[in-house]
């Protein structure tokens, strides 16, 4: 096995200007933004803050919808499960199948 991969200090600060813009949409935009027009990222950083982008808003889309707090852990879990049951299965797919049965499983946070 290789050793992990570890994002760059550039990667680093651009994560956490999204996660300091907080719900604040012009500096969330801002953000975007300077991620777009950064010449100095490679394809393969740039991808790989457009992946994190993505499933962070797949994330708060499923919140939305359960109007409750999704627990990552549970939903990485869930994610494998489903996908390893549509690899094993010999089946057409629908697109947007996985995420409904995902809506389906119990992977909010639980209330302390």
């Amino acid at each position: 096995m290789g050793t992990p991969k570890k994002a760059t200090p550039r990667v680093r600060e651009h994560v956490n200007t999204l996660r300091e813009a907080g719900l604040d949409t012009q500096k969330f935009f801002d953000a975007l933004v300077a991620i777009r027009d950064d010449s100095a990222l490679s394809k393969t950083n740039r991808e790989a803050l457009y992946k994190l982008i993505a499933m962070e808003s797949f994330v708060w889309y499923l919140e939305a919808i359960r109007n409750e707090e999704i627990d990552r852990v549970r939903l990485a879990e869930e994610v494998n499960k489903i996908t390893a049951e549509y690899d094993a299965a010999i089946r057409s797919e629908k697109p947007g199948e996985r995420a409904t049965e995902l809506l389906k499983k119990d992977i909010g946070k639980k209330k302390e």
